[in-house]
């Protein structure tokens, strides 16, 4: 079909990613920002032999569960998906979602129910987030465009807490007053779990033979001024991601300001800057009792992928036996002060760390994976599996990877005894997820 076509098509269902699925004589159809059961004309954007994608141009009928998006980015930012759904619909899709990917990339019929764990709040939930600039003839900030990398200015986000907007408001007011530096590119801030107090991050282009520590210094004693609950800000060299960023600057404003410490039911982390930490600030103590409910004290416990120890900690404090590894040195210098004496830590990818893990040590009662959105991967699942643990408690950011990890689980001899699906990210079409393996005897 040529683009700019108009075509009329009826949603068969969403999928993950956010997209809705349509078909239309045997072919594929992705639209972006409708609902199941919906009928509508839309128009061609691309064409492929197998798929096509559209956008929205009028619709015929609508879904009863259809609302209005409260952003006025919505539509363009690539951030949030579903804002045009209620959020019981929202919870009703991700699980559809997460039940399909498993049958069809893992094969999976699950015979224990999915149990839907709602956000206590959808909206400003996120205690972090991270923002792109330019200063091309003049200062913005903002978010990508959806599918591009192309800024789309932004001044608030409903997702975000009531402190990073406030700190949005201020990194607006700092750079159209040309205070911000053209060598940043990029800010992340991250708030700690009152919305008091935050942390900032910034990342900065190689500037060659220029040395502009002095203007970096003068816009972080901006930023410590001026925006509300600042403690500290760290500057990191040009880097896509945190964990393979190499600090260049660190500026420690007061006593502790390296860092920010989060509570967590009775628990206070420590979090540095470059560290990974749950984003959603309303949920996170309800996600670590779902993930340790199992663990009993006298037993033995590995947390692979512990980051700052978040399921780690409170697995020590009713004395369970933990080892804890981190791969991160970012994560892992908070994980040595998080986590009491008398665990054991391990720098070392998971990988690793099973690998040389003794085939006559102790076998461990409970073993929780929370890796990245790659999974564990073929040789960490054999490994782990090696190792035996009674329980295995699996976090995941993506159901397609889960999937496949899970195949190769329940091929080595596990069942799945619980399947949770914990909305950690309202409005996006992002999926965690918590299942509880127990090895068959």
């Amino acid at each position: 079909m040529p683009t700019s076509t108009s075509i009329e098509i009826e949603i068969e269902k969403l999928i993950y990613g956010g997209d809705g699925l349509a078909r239309l004589n045997g072919k594929s159809i992705f639209v972006p920002r409708v609902l199941p059961g919906e009928r509508l004309f839309a128009s061609v954007s691309e064409d492929r032999r197998s798929f096509s994608r559209v956008e929205p141009q009028q619709w015929i009928t609508t879904s009863a569960t259809r609302v209005s998006p409260p952003c006025p980015y919505f539509t363009a930012c690539g951030g949030c998906h579903y804002q045009h759904a209620s959020y019981e619909a929202q919870l009703d899709i991700k699980r559809d979602i997460f039940l399909e990917t498993l049958r069809r990339t893992g094969k999976i019929e699950l015979d224990v129910p999915v149990q839907l764990h709602a956000s206590p709040e959808p909206w400003n939930y996120r205690n972090r987030t991270r923002l792109h600039m330019q200063h091309v003839r003049r200062f913005s900030l903002g978010y990508f465009i959806s599918g591009t990398h192309r800024l789309l200015e932004v001044r608030e986000c409903p997702i975000s807490s009531p402190l990073l907007n406030r700190a949005i408001t201020t990194l607006w007011a700092l750079g159209e007053a040309g205070h911000v530096p053209a060598f940043v590119f990029e800010v992340e801030i991250f708030a700690n779990d009152a919305d008091e107090q935050c942390l900032v991050e910034l990342y900065v282009g190689n500037a060659g033979s220029y040395d502009y520590s002095a203007d970096l210094t003068a816009f972080q004693q901006c930023l410590l001024r001026d925006m509300p609950g600042c403690i500290g800000v760290h500057a990191f060299l040009q880097s896509a991601t945190v964990h393979s960023a190499a600090p260049i600057v660190q500026h420690v404003s007061g006593e502790g300001a390296n860092a920010i410490h989060y509570t967590v039911g009775d628990n206070t982390y420590r979090v540095s800057a470059g560290s990974f930490f749950q984003v959603n600030r309303s949920f996170v103590g309800r996600f670590v009792d779902l993930v340790t409910a199992d663990a009993n004290a006298g037993s033995r416990a590995l947390d692979l992928y512990a980051g700052v120890g978040l399921f780690s900690v409170p697995l020590a404090k009713r004395g369970i036996d933990v080892v804890a590894v981190e791969s991160s040195p970012f994560s892992f210098a908070d994980l040595e002060t998080n986590l009491p004496a008398g665990h054991a830590r391990c720098l070392q990818t998971t990988e690793t760390f099973l690998r040389g893990r003794s085939p006559n040590a102790q076998s461990c009662d409970l073993a929780i994976v929370d890796p990245p959105r790659a999974g564990l991967g073929a040789a960490a699942i054999a490994l782990l599996a090696a190792a035996a643990p009674r329980t295995i408690v699996y976090v995941s950011c993506d159901p397609s990877t889960l999937a496949r990890d899970l195949r190769s689980l329940l091929e080595s001899g596990y069942r799945i005894g619980e399947a949770h699906v914990v909305d950690m990210f309202p409005q996006t079409f992002h999926i965690e997820s918590v299942i509880r393996l127990r090895r068959h005897e």
